[in-house]
């Protein structure tokens, strides 16, 4: 176990699992547009792009967080408060802050101070943008299948 979380660690750090099988960018990474810093105060607009299979399961459970699974959870009907606890620790003991990039660990600060915000809706708190463009389809050539692709033969051969 300690050695699964060091090798995702590290490739974390990196932009990217370090897994042979997850080789890229994270399938959900934040892109921010504009961050100023002051002494006391933080501006920030940032979106998340999220593969089509994370943004499908996002709006699968608002959806029943809307419905049945949300009436369960909190009969009083503050779904968002009953989920605060949860969620806080969800984003702050997953992965360390300080095991983070920059831009993943400001956003998840960011993310954290908006659930915390008073009307916040989980349907809002929630949104990602449009599913990033999947990569193309079928293995990649690796530089040495570049040569014979290009019609040339190996070395030796």
């Amino acid at each position: 176990m300690q050695v699964g979380y060091a090798f995702f660690q590290r490739g974390y750090r990196a932009g990217g699992p370090a897994h042979p099988a997850h080789r890229g960018s994270p399938v959900a990474s934040p892109v921010i547009g504009y961050l100023k810093v002051t002494a006391r105060h933080i501006e920030i607009n940032y979106t998340w792009h999220t593969g089509a299979g994370r943004h499908a399961a996002i709006a699968t459970l608002i959806d029943r967080l809307n419905g049945d699974i949300g009436t369960a959870l909190a009969p009083g009907g503050d779904v968002t408060a009953s989920l605060r606890p949860f969620l806080t620790l969800r984003i702050l003991g997953v992965i360390p802050l300080h095991q983070m990039t920059g831009p993943h660990a400001i956003t998840c600060v960011a993310k954290l101070a908006e659930l915390y915000q008073p009307g916040t809706a989980l349907d809002h708190w929630s949104a990602s943008t449009k599913p990033a463009p999947a990569p193309a389809a079928g293995p990649q050539p690796r530089a040495g299948n570049a040569i014979r692709q290009a019609g040339s033969r190996p070395h030796g051969k």
